[in-house]
């Protein structure tokens, strides 16, 4: 059962994963100006074949330690930067914009699907972007989506959000409109 359902769900995760790459790679080159990021999917294995010999071999280990070892469960995404993979090579910022990125493809995605964006919610975004990426940020993220931002510190990013922007502060656990 599992090589079955497995392998349907790899390939689901595949398709989803080059999709959002896409787009991830589109938002990434606005908000760092012009640097590449790609997606990529590393399935735990490659086929139905692969699938079931790995897990064959791992069923007498698996059941002493209770657990499967091999599998659609185990798989993973790579980030890769510039052609280098962002968790050995990417600087903190470089790794922020990589997730923001992302976030920016899912909008897209939803979008695509459902015919409306989501609400897009960012916390503490600012904290770990230089003032430029913050401002080509903002300027990736389409009109048409609502969003929320939390900081802590507006002070050096007069202009950023724009007339439109509602701002409120939590001053001894009481939400104030300002």
């Amino acid at each position: 059962q599992l090589v079955r359902e497995g392998v349907v769900l790899m390939n689901e995760r595949m398709a989803f994963i080059n999709e959002l790459s896409r787009y991830a790679s589109e938002a990434y080159v606005r908000i760092t100006n012009g640097e590449e990021l790609t997606v990529v999917y590393r399935p735990d294995t490659r086929s139905e074949d692969t699938l079931l010999e790995a897990l064959t071999d791992a069923r007498p280990s698996d059941i002493k330690q209770g657990v499967t070892t091999r599998g659609p469960h185990r798989d993973d995404i790579d980030l890769l930067v510039s052609k280098k993979n962002a968790r050995q090579f990417a600087s903190q910022g470089q790794q922020r914009s990589a997730a923001l990125a992302i976030k920016l493809a899912e909008l897209a995605l939803i979008r695509d699907r459902t015919g409306e964006y989501p609400i897009l919610l960012l916390d503490d975004v600012l904290s770990e972007l230089d003032s430029q990426r913050s401002q080509r940020l903002f300027e990736a993220i389409p009109d048409a989506v609502q969003c929320v931002i939390t900081t802590t510190d507006l002070t050096d990013r007069d202009g950023l959000f724009g007339a439109e922007c509602r701002y409120f502060h939590i001053k001894e656990g009481c939400l104030e409109a300002q």
